[in-house]
């Protein structure tokens, strides 16, 4: 906490002081040049996912993670990409979305 302090103190210290060869601070440029141009924060949060291709066996299911996850019949032999995030698992047919699921973490199906 001490050492957190003493550092926040040099900083302001160092970000106050004009340059050298500009005669303005880090500080005012950030202000006139960087200020103005930030956009507040997204409403919602980023959600990282991962991408991969599966392809649809003959008993409408897609694998990931040793689990299975159900599609529709029409796209046995098919594949399919699967959008895979923390929750959820999108499986997409040529850009469209096709089924939908929670991530499993107990049983085999879904």
């Amino acid at each position: 906490s001490e050492l957190n302090t003493a550092i926040r103190q040099l900083l302001q210290e160092m970000n106050a002081r004009p340059l050298q060869r500009q005669k303005v601070s880090r500080w005012d440029l950030f202000e006139t040049l960087d200020r103005p141009a930030l956009r507040p924060l997204p409403s919602t949060p980023y959600e990282y996912a991962q991408w991969k291709k599966a392809k649809a066996s003959i008993d409408y299911h897609i694998e990931f993670n040793r689990r299975l996850y159900s599609v529709p019949h029409a796209l046995v032999g098919e594949v399919v990409e699967l959008r895979i995030t923390a929750t959820l698992i999108t499986v997409l047919h040529r850009g469209k979305q096709v089924a939908l699921h929670q991530r499993h973490g107990s049983g085999r199906f879904s």
